[in-house]
């Protein structure tokens, strides 16, 4: 696989769409996969070298952000 596709492709069906990369969040348009984007990407390179599918990632839903609490030592 061409690495210029990798960040295209979903890792879980093998469709291909730019438009599944929106910075950095990777939703397949064809079976709705969803993931890092770099996360993906590097799971298709994982997946052409033979190695299979290690781990995904999820984004939080939208409106959520992630906590930036500290703990006070």
């Amino acid at each position: 696989m061409p690495a210029a596709y990798t960040s295209q492709t979903c890792s879980t069906c093998g469709h291909r769409d730019p438009r599944s990369r929106n910075g950095v969040v990777f939703t397949c348009t064809s079976c709705g996969h969803l993931d890092h984007a770099d996360t993906n990407a590097a799971l298709n390179i994982l997946n052409a070298a033979g190695l299979g599918r290690v781990r995904t990632w999820s984004p939080a839903p939208v409106g959520c952000e992630a906590s930036t609490t500290r703990r006070a030592a």
